[in-house]
């Protein structure tokens, strides 16, 4: 009969057992270790602009005569009249929807669109006591209704008229975020002047700020600021400073987007960026654009052509 172990044997036995597993541990720390790509600043992920869930992007679900503002335009009237409706509101934004999740989702993600503009651009003083409307489609019939009364082109999923922002939601749209960008910054640029900027200060910030927005929200780090928009950006800087639409043939209108883009991104980049609500107060008081330069950067353009030369180079 064989002797049953003694206590130092089983020790013994339980020692080699556990260090047979802690090695196969380190082991595979190791090989992990070395197989894991190296951490880089890449992976690094910004931080958002700060808007806390249950202050100015918490959603509240209201019937319509519970909102707070009920004041329509002229697009807003029409597009509350011809489909149907659920409402809510945030802070900064009333809004109109056919399906809760999307409403939902553009709460978030317009308060923090809005928080992003007004810390990049220095934006302090809030104008407007009353809240942006926006209105999300989720049904074709009804966006494609929308864009025949106002004449828009309903090959656009995304707009904004006197402050106000349409945007149709397809189902699992994955642009959506992005295409809600361009209006909400629209909207929210009207709302920290006295009076409404110029078309082109509104069309150029908003084409170069989405993708920054954007990016901020999604997380994304890196790569040149703004929407960086290819292309010679030529349209004539006479007929955009005086425009007060966007050119109705496309191809011009394209180009025409393009160089409010790249005049403001040379203001913003290449300028004190610090003045440039300074310079947008002054066009806004309807002082000329070539008048306002030479004022506000006195330091870096005697006339209006030193900036022109400048500006030209940039190009």
């Amino acid at each position: 009969m064989l002797d049953s172990p003694t206590v130092s044997s089983l020790e013994h036995c339980y020692m080699r057992i556990l260090l047979h597993c802690a090695g196969t541990v380190i082991f595979w720390i190791v090989l992990l270790a070395c197989t894991l790509p190296p951490i880089t600043h890449a992976y690094i992920l910004p931080v958002l602009p700060a808007v806390a869930p249950g202050n100015a992007a918490a959603f509240s679900e209201k019937q319509w005569d519970q909102l707070s503002d009920k004041d329509l335009k002229d697009w807003g009237k029409l597009a509350l009249k011809n489909s149907k409706w659920r409402h809510g509101e945030t802070e900064h934004f009333v809004i109109h929807y056919q399906k809760l999740s999307e409403a939902q989702r553009a709460a978030r993600e317009s308060e923090i669109y809005c928080e992003y503009l007004k810390t990049d651009l220095g934006l302090v003083k809030d104008y407007r006591k009353s809240k942006n409307h926006l209105f999300i489609y989720a049904k074709e019939e009804d966006w494609n209704s929308f864009c025949f009364e106002t004449k828009m082109n309903r090959v656009l999923v995304s707009t904004h008229y006197q402050g106000e922002m349409f945007i149709m939601a397809r189902s699992n749209d994955s642009t959506f975020s992005q295409q809600l960008a361009f209006p909400v910054t629209c909207a929210v640029l009207r709302r920290f002047f006295p009076k409404d900027p110029p078309h082109w200060v509104t069309t150029g910030v908003a084409s170069f700020e989405e993708g920054n927005a954007y990016k901020q929200m999604k997380g994304i780090g890196g790569g040149e600021r703004g929407s960086g928009r290819g292309g010679r950006a030529s349209y004539p800087m006479e007929s955009l400073l005086a425009a007060n639409n966007s050119p109705k043939d496309s191809s011009q209108r394209y180009e025409y987007s393009r160089t409010c883009e790249r005049l403001v991104r040379f203001l913003l980049t290449k300028l004190d960026r610090q003045r440039f609500v300074t310079l947008v107060t002054k066009l806004c008081e309807r002082v000329s654009f070539q008048t306002a330069i030479p004022e506000v950067y006195p330091e870096k353009f005697k006339t209006y052509q030193d900036f022109l030369t400048a500006y030209n180079s940039f190009l």
